[in-house]
């Protein structure tokens, strides 16, 4: 029996000091936008693998867990900023936010 290598795991160390680095904005967004949990104070990313993200939400009732499935399934880490811009996106206009720059990102 072959073992297939997920390539997004294999590079989740990169992914989530980066992502919990500087995005720790958009993971509130995708908390409050993907999830039941609209009252986190701070989150970060624990996990990614090519079928999601995991994320840490620190809320007044304590510590959430939750996960954030991709649009699809990813094969390669490329794909990860493709996938969170998208959600980035879909978020700020389901909560009535203003529209990320592209060209900055």
């Amino acid at each position: 029996m072959t073992t297939e290598v997920d390539p997004i795991a294999e590079a989740s160390v990169p992914i989530t000091r980066h992502v919990n680095g500087e995005h720790t904005d958009n993971l509130i967004e995708y908390l409050r936008a993907y999830t039941e949990v609209d009252d986190a104070t701070d989150a970060r990313m624990t996990g990614v693998d090519r079928d999601g993200m995991d994320i840490e939400a620190q809320t007044p009732g304590g510590v959430r867990n939750e996960r954030i499935p991709w649009g699809e399934r990813l094969e390669r880490r490329e794909q990860v900023r493709e996938e969170m811009v998208r959600l980035t996106v879909e978020a700020k206009a389901k909560l009535g936010l203003d529209p990320i720059d592209l060209t900055e990102h």
